[in-house]
């Protein structure tokens, strides 16, 4: 056990350092009754499994960490996923989302609403990790919902979701408490590059409005 163990936390250390650009890392071992649980967790942008197996094949070593779990009485490796909220006031575009984040197997969309009133309440049931939530919607604002989840449950990460290219609903999202920007008219990847920069705890804004606020704030001395 205690070889199998230690393989296993090898190789997932060997992918953190090769492959999540993490600056740190933790690993936790449980033990409860006869069973063992051992959690690899990193503050790195991580990455997309399928992409990577094809690319790599088996040189993550994730099948050769899965065969050692399994022969420990019959375990399993099981991947952390982030967990997702969607807020849109459009039923399509959520169900558009969660056909797109359905293709990570390290994201899992755990709850969806189409307006402020009710995403609130389920933020406190479901404990997303982050809230893709549409800054315009109907009765309470986006920008509002983002005060209060941020008020109410600070260990939760919000993405806006827009059309609006203007910079200053950029500036109006970062003030309020959003970690990250994205436009809707973005490609998947940047959806996926966002959702796991956030989670890292980075702040993921599109280049070409974070330049124009850069500048604007130039231009007023800020």
């Amino acid at each position: 056990v205690e070889v199998a163990v230690y393989r296993i936390v090898q190789e997932a250390l060997t992918n953190v350092v090769k492959h999540a650009n993490a600056s740190h890392v933790s690993v936790v071992l449980r033990c409860e009754g006869d069973k063992l649980s051992v959690v690899v967790e990193d503050d790195g942008c991580g990455f997309d499994t399928n992409t990577k197996l094809q690319e790599a094949g088996d040189r993550l070593g994730l099948f050769g960490m899965e065969e050692r779990a399994q022969l420990l009485s019959g375990g399993g490796l099981v991947m952390k996923k982030i967990r997702v909220m969607i807020v849109d006031d459009h039923a399509m575009i959520r169900s558009g989302l969660k056909v797109l984040l359905a293709n990570c197997q390290d994201i899992e969309v755990v709850a969806e609403a189409g307006d402020a009133e009710a995403a609130l309440p389920l933020v406190a049931e479901c404990a997303p990790d982050i809230v893709l939530l549409d800054i315009s919607l109907p009765g309470i604002s986006g920008l509002e919902c983002v005060r209060s989840i941020r008020r109410d449950h600070a260990a939760v990460r919000v993405i806006l979701l827009t059309m609006h290219e203007d910079p200053r609903y950029l500036q109006e999202g970062v003030a309020a408490g959003a970690a990250g920007y994205v436009m809707k008219k973005a490609a998947d990847d940047v959806l996926y590059q966002a959702i796991r920069s956030v989670q890292a705890g980075q702040l993921f804004l599109p280049a070409c409005l974070a330049a124009e606020l850069w500048q604007a704030g130039g231009d007023k001395g800020e």
